[in-house]
């Protein structure tokens, strides 16, 4: 009975941090735009770059997403978005971009 408290603690504590990390991210992003181009176009354009997919995605998606297996979904999503943050510090940290 406690394996599934166990496993539910994991999986919350991980969907938790790439939740966090992402929006700390996301978050960095528009400062940066904010603070490199002093736009305020620019930075609507940002906001609404970063939530669009979400809405648009976020009405057709989960039609298909509760056919498909939910550990797989979960894993891929949270995979891609490492993959993406992962190719960001590599920009930032090779120097072709300050952040």
């Amino acid at each position: 009975m406690n394996h599934w408290k166990s496993t539910l603690a994991v999986i919350g504590i991980g969907q938790l941090i790439s939740i966090l990390t992402s929006t700390i991210v996301g978050f960095s992003i528009i400062f940066w735009i904010s603070n490199e181009f002093k736009s305020p176009t620019a930075l609507s354009l940002a906001i609404l770059a970063g939530f669009l997919p979400q809405f648009v995605l976020g009405l057709f998606a989960g039609v298909y997403v509760d056919r498909w297996n939910r550990k797989k979904t979960m894993f891929y999503s949270d995979l891609f978005i490492a993959f993406c943050t992962l190719c960001l510090f590599i920009v930032i940290t090779k120097g072709y971009k300050d952040l």
